[in-house]
């Protein structure tokens, strides 16, 4: 027997084998709960038992990076949480942390966070950091789907406390008050947001905007999300679909739809370090589909840099308008619908900071779903979109559908148009 073989047989009868995860049921009782009432270790489970319960509070709950502390749906079926109380769930304190609703068989959205009377579907606050949610279902929460933040009015401790390892994908988000996801505390400076990763949702008639992000200063990623009917309630300044807010840098907004918007398809007031590449805009409202400034925060050396990105059906004044005089703005290698002006440079930006180049203006294809109507929001083959899909998007209904994720590092950027050409053809500047 090899000495290895000798080693691990030692170890066992010594120390025992390896104690197997243990499982909590919570039932429709147990809405309230902290972590020093429970004997548990990294990589157990809390499942939530199936049926209606009022708000679900978890506290002080923590697993290890390598074995993260599980929450679910138990297998027999649907979890729902709220229906007329202050909250859905909240993970207040906790540390990796794995959300999920894929608890049950043949359930895409296991946990429905839904109807709160007010505050958020999902709260992640105060010191909470390496938490992952995903197949949940939010819906007619009283402000956002999911909030992650901690609030400090502009005055954080120094150093500023870091939200990190935040991983939002496959969640379904409709109908609600504000914002569908509210990442990041809007004042700078404030708590710091690093390593965020949103993928793979579809957000659906939001209040405000679909999604806003805003002192977040590393490694964030936003891909690959269906972003529909931003900014309902004409909130002013809040009405968009994607905003990068105060202080962010080291962003890269890539293969994300965003359709009708009150105001902007994408409003962006991050620091610099911005990439926004391969994303399908359309129908914004407003002065502008694409508006640009800078606010305390600003890295003068750095860029902010949008390309290979579609622009159509805007009935704006402007597709897009720059204010940023501070960064280097560069427009390059986008698709635009032919409207009467389309930049405007403004509040001290000109051509000497903002970089124009290669742009081209046509007509674009519509943009249509495989089955909008049904929840599938795949691009069809037919399209001639399908080559740009990579399979993303969502199904919104309860159903066995679930998109295929792709990893991070092998998404791919264009080099062509959305027909699959080189890029070419009567270009602007």
């Amino acid at each position: 027997m090899k000495p290895t073989l000798w080693r691990i047989l030692l170890f066992v009868l010594v120390c025992g084998a390896p104690a197997a995860a243990t499982t909590f049921r919570l039932d429709s009782t147990k809405t309230w709960i902290r972590g020093t009432s429970y004997t548990y270790v990294p990589g157990d489970t809390f499942c939530l038992a199936a049926g209606k319960r009022p708000f679900q509070y978890f506290k002080g709950f923590h697993g290890s990076a390598a074995k993260p502390l599980v929450i679910r749906n138990c297998a027999e079926g649907q979890a729902v949480v709220g229906k007329g109380t202050n909250y859905g769930m909240v993970l207040d304190s906790v540390t990796y942390i794995h959300l999920t609703g894929t608890g049950a068989p043949g359930v895409d959205y296991g946990i429905w966070l839904d109807s709160t009377a007010a505050g958020s579907g999902l709260g992640i606050t105060n010191l909470s950091h390496h938490v992952e949610v995903d197949h949940l279902r939010i819906s007619h929460s009283n402000f956002a789907g999911i909030m992650a933040k901690k609030d400090y009015g502009g005055a954080p401790p120094d150093p500023a406390p870091v939200l990190e390892g935040l991983h939002i994908h496959h969640n379904w988000i409709h109908d609600v008050g504000g914002e569908g996801m509210y990442l990041g505390e809007t004042k700078s400076p404030g708590m710091l947001l690093t390593d965020l990763e949103v993928d793979h949702n579809l957000v659906q008639r939001t209040g405000w905007d679909l999604i806003q992000i805003a002192n977040s200063v590393k490694n964030i990623r936003v891909h690959h999300n269906v972003l529909l009917d931003g900014g309902l309630a004409k909130e002013p300044v809040q009405a968009n679909g994607i905003q990068i807010g105060d202080q962010s840098r080291d962003v890269r907004i890539d293969h994300n739809i965003v359709k009708n918007t009150a105001e902007n398809s994408l409003i962006c007031m991050g620091s610099g370090s911005i990439v926004v590449d391969s994303n399908w805009f359309s129908r914004s409202g407003g002065r502008q589909a694409l508006f640009v400034d800078h606010r305390t925060f600003y890295d003068s050396a750095s860029t902010i840099r949008f390309a290979r990105n579609w622009w159509s059906g805007s009935t704006s004044e402007a597709f897009w308008r720059i204010y940023n005089e501070k960064v280097n703005v560069v427009l390059a290698d986008n698709v635009v619908e032919t409207t009467p002006a389309l930049l405007v440079l403004a509040n001290g930006a000109t051509t000497a900071n903002t970089d124009t180049l290669r742009n081209v203006r046509r007509t674009i294809a519509p943009l249509s779903f495989v089955d909008s109507a049904g929840g599938d929001f795949h691009i069809p083959a037919s399209s001639p979109y399908a080559a740009w899909d990579l399979g993303f998007g969502t199904s919104s209904g309860v159903s066995t559908r679930r998109p295929a994720r792709q990893p991070s590092a092998t998404l791919p950027l264009h080099s062509h148009d959305a027909l699959g050409r080189p890029w070419r053809g009567n270009w602007l500047w």
